[in-house]
């Protein structure tokens, strides 16, 4: 593997030494410098991937050796660390400003220093900066002067430039029709496309509109300059100037573009990150909420359970006594049968034994407990029907379903918790049926329901329920006598886990879940309260199709 190469720039060889050593032992390659001047012979001859600069050196200004640093193109992206004796602030202010990647006071110490020189490295190396050989910049020259052109080409050159020319703004744009190109230096006079049209059609043009481009001109009043930079240049520089300020502003503004490029795959790569993030946790919530869904189901099965046994057990009860007092009865008249079977029976003995059984009453005793029997039996087998239909929770399907069988349902399994304290009113007019999810729906009635039974304190209790058409959405209102919202708390009642229940009466999740099947129906909820008086209405979508009416 390839070591980084760092330059250590220090006036005292102790701290050079020190500096060097550490920095060997972590597997860098150490150069070293005294002095600015020296620095710069270092970066000269050597692939340096990160420096080191002393605040403190006589007669120099490390912020100059910085400055002179970022202002050229070949050491622009030169990873850079200040360290000091010093603890301050303006420092570090001011190191920043001035183009330092980062800050290190020497009562931090040597690890901590590294620690930011490897940081350094590893962020620059995955975003292929400090890469061993530098990618080669093209700076596109457009002038109509062949002696510019080759003058200029060979100064830039020198610079590690590869330079592309053209003698005229068409070929200019014929260029970067076919060629990749990182900046373009143009000339304001030209024939046939003068500079200004070229940049109207560069900045014009998607592919090419972020290129930097420097306008030269012999002429240099300001009101080219401004009429330059309105165009769409990024800087101006008069014809006749050094070729060294030239170099210097090609430079600053690649130094810029790299700084964006640098920027925007951070971003790409920051926002990749983000994505992940958020799809991991959506998938979390996701889960997360299917649990809690779940829990609410079996909050829900256990109220089933709870009421349906309730139900059941009536019935069952007095059929189970009824068999009790039927198989006594059988067991006299099965008696009877035997004795007039019994060929030496008496007679007289017979009809006292009738009398005494009482077999005229028996026989009608039998008669209504099987009938009352039956009709337990039946009560039951309602039960479990109503419990099968309503719990149709998993079935995933939407069907044509009438809405009010699942309202009765509904109430079936919630009647142990009516009773004689609470009366139902119901004004249920024909409506059609809807496609749905009819077990999703039945949730919905048992939650709303049961939410109204719980806020109804005491007898004399009153559940309207009213089902009618209106604006081809059918419309189901749920109103009790009990309690009642109090306002500040109407607008969280559909937030996951908000309950006004004791702590254990409840998961707080019922009327969210609520929320959410009637979302997915394309339905609306709607809440309504006072004291003494709740209202949730429902408006679901009628479905084209499903026309019938109940």
């Amino acid at each position: 593997m390839n070591k980084s190469n760092i330059l250590v720039v220090d006036d005292s060889p102790t701290q050079r030494a020190v500096l060097q050593a550490h920095l060997e032992v972590n597997g860098y390659e150490v150069f070293d410098a005294s002095t600015h001047k020296e620095a710069l012979s270092v970066l000269n001859q050597q692939n340096i991937h990160l420096m080191t600069l002393d605040w403190e050196m006589p007669n120099e200004c490390p912020l100059d050796l910085v400055r002179n640093l970022r202002s050229g193109w070949k050491y622009f992206d030169l990873p850079v660390v200040m360290m000091t004796g010093r603890n301050n602030p303006e420092d570090v202010i001011s190191a920043m400003n001035a183009g330092c990647d980062d800050f290190v006071t020497k009562e931090d110490g040597i690890e901590l220093l590294e620690i930011r020189v490897r940081r350094l490295l590893s962020f620059l190396k995955r975003l292929d900066v400090a890469s061993t050989e530098r990618h080669q910049r093209r700076i596109l020259l457009i002038d109509d002067s062949k002696t510019f052109l080759a003058t200029t080409k060979q100064f830039l050159e020198d610079f590690q430039f590869e330079i592309l020319v053209a003698e005229s703004g068409i070929k200019g744009l014929e260029v970067l029709s076919n060629e990749v190109v990182d900046l373009i230096v143009v000339d304001w006079m030209m024939p046939e496309m003068n500079g200004l049209d070229l940049i109207r059609n560069v900045r014009e043009n998607d592919i090419y509109r972020e290129i930097p481009i420097i306008m030269l001109s012999g002429k240099g009043a300001i009101e080219d300059v401004v009429s330059a930079i309105e165009i769409g240049a990024d800087d101006f520089i008069n014809k006749d100037s050094d070729l060294k300020l030239l170099e210097k502003k090609i430079g600053v503004l690649l130094r810029i573009q790299e700084q964006y490029r640098r920027y925007t795959r951070q971003l790409v790569e920051d926002k990749k990150k983000i994505e992940n993030i958020v799809i991991k946790r959506t998938q979390e919530l996701k889960q997360t909420q299917t649990q809690l869904v779940q829990a609410e189901k079996m909050s829900s099965l256990g109220q089933m359970v709870a009421g349906v046994a309730h139900e059941i057990n009536n019935p069952l009860s007095f059929v189970h006594n009824n068999l009790y007092v039927i198989k006594t009865d059988m067991d006299d008249i099965l008696e009877l049968l035997d004795k007039y079977q019994d060929e030496k029976a008496d007679r007289q003995e017979i009809r006292e034994f009738e009398e005494e059984i009482e077999i005229s009453e028996t026989l009608e005793e039998l008669n209504d407990l099987l009938t009352t029997s039956s009709t337990g039996i039946q009560r039951i087998r309602d039960i479990v029907l109503s419990l099968r239909n309503f719990a149709r929770l998993d079935e995933g399907e939407r069907k044509s379903v009438n809405l009010y069988e699942g309202i009765e349902n509904t109430l079936m399994i919630l009647n142990h918790k009516l009773k004689k304290r609470i009366t139902i009113e119901k004004n249920l007019q024909a409506i059609p049926k809807i496609f749905c999810e009819a077990g999703k729906l039945n949730q919905v009635f048992m939650n709303i329901m049961d939410n109204a039974i719980d806020a109804i304190e005491g007898d004399g209790g009153l559940i309207n329920i009213d089902g009618f058409e209106e604006n081809n959405h059918i419309i189901l209102q749920f109103t009790d006598n009990g309690v009642g919202i109090e306002p500040e708390n109407k607008e969280k009642v559909f937030e996951p886990f908000f309950t006004t229940k004791p702590v254990g009466d409840g998961t707080g999740l019922g009327l969210s879940i609520t929320y959410s099947i009637i979302s997915d129906h394309d339905g609306k909820i709607f809440v309504d309260s006072k004291p003494g008086k709740t209202t949730f209405r429902i408006e679901l979508p009628v479905a084209e199709a499903a026309s019938s009416r109940v």
